[in-house]
């Protein structure tokens, strides 16, 4: 590989139990690659969840930011809601 990137990756989730089937759900997820060739793009990906677990459901509120660039940079949303269900 020529020109690798450095990649710098971070998943955290929280979920305290409201009830005995009710969890918060609250997730952030960084995924960063840093170029080891100074003329390459730098990426940037956010990534957050906010919503209620119930069983295998969870029911959220999330974002995800992408930026891309050197000095300058791009960037691209996507805002939304969430529906996943956690299979067994």
């Amino acid at each position: 590989m020529n020109n690798p990137y450095i990649d710098f990756f971070i998943l955290t989730r929280f979920e305290p139990r409201l009830s005995d089937k009710l969890n918060i759900f609250a997730q952030l997820e960084l995924v960063n690659a840093f170029p080891t060739q100074v003329e390459a793009n730098y990426s940037y990906i956010q990534r957050l969840r906010l919503g209620l677990k119930s069983s295998t459901w969870q029911y959220r509120l999330g974002a995800d930011i992408n930026e891309s660039g050197i000095a300058s940079f791009t960037n691209t949303n996507n805002l939304g809601l969430f529906l996943r269900h956690e299979f067994n």
